[in-house]
């Protein structure tokens, strides 16, 4: 891959080209999941993920012991989490994962120390195949679509849309295609964000328990009507950028238009 530098640091960085699908050979994982900054959100997706036992059907990172940990006090729980079942469920087994598991990598071992932009490495897009896109905000109010929402189209991998109500509802608008029905994304119109959150761990858990062989069959039946047709239009939208009055006038209709996004 290309070395690049970002800040002080450097690295390699490869995006995955459609001379590295293989579409014979069936992948090692079902999910890939990065998390660098530990917010919420992210840290109950990893902690359900381990406590249903499926994390080893997954390409997962997240560090506990980072400084950009979110702070699992009961407080902070109970401001997203109001049943109290799940609050417990939540804290007892979060300390059970710091103990047992406080840190799990993909490509980077330095968490902290990965950033967005140009830490790409294409060898994981290659050996899974639902990306859960985890967003910038979840439980909090607005939203807005990060690099996160873009890299599984740049790497052809349909995704569940880990973040506000209505993304997938505003990312059609744009012209983009989801994954319904093979992926039930009713999830994407509730608008209480525990429950939303809810429907998103019990999606990724009914989709633990289809063998890997029949995701690959269907990974398959969508690749080029849905994954090479995103990165296609996602394309598409970056060739704005050859002209700044395009540019500001795209962004005016983006931002300043009417949304669905909360």
């Amino acid at each position: 891959g290309e070395k690049t530098q970002f800040n002080q640091y450097s690295n390699k960085c490869s995006i995955v080209k459609k001379e590295d699908i293989d579409l014979d050979t069936v992948r090692d994982k079902k999910f890939l999941m990065y998390n660098r900054r530990l917010r919420p959100h992210r840290i109950y997706s990893v902690i359900h993920f381990d406590r249903l036992g499926i994390s080893d059907q997954f390409l997962l990172s997240y560090d506990i012991t980072s400084m950009q940990m979110y702070d699992m006090s009961p407080d902070n729980v109970e401001m997203h989490i109001e049943d109290k079942e799940h609050q417990k469920e939540l804290i007892k087994h979060f300390y059970k994962l710091k103990k047992e598991k406080p840190k799990q990598t993909i490509d980077y071992e330095d968490l902290e120390n990965v950033w967005g932009f140009n830490f790409e490495v294409k060898e994981p897009y290659l050996n899974s195949y639902i990306h859960i896109t985890s967003e910038t905000n979840f439980f909090e109010i607005g939203g807005y679509f990060s690099e996160k929402t873009w890299k599984p189209m740049g790497h052809l991998q349909p995704f569940i849309f880990m973040g506000p109500a209505h993304g997938l509802k505003e990312l059609k608008k744009l012209g983009f295609k989801t994954f319904s029905p093979y992926i039930c994304e009713d999830y994407d119109n509730e608008l209480d964000p525990e429950k939303r959150f809810n429907m998103v761990i019990q999606e990724i858990e009914r989709l633990s328990k289809i063998p890997i062989e029949e995701i690959h069959e269907w990974y398959k039946s969508i690749y080029e009507d849905v994954l090479v047709y995103n990165r296609n239009k996602f394309f598409e939208y970056a060739d704005y950028k050859i002209n700044e009055e395009i540019v500001e006038n795209k962004f005016k209709e983006l931002f300043y238009g009417e949304t669905t996004l909360t």
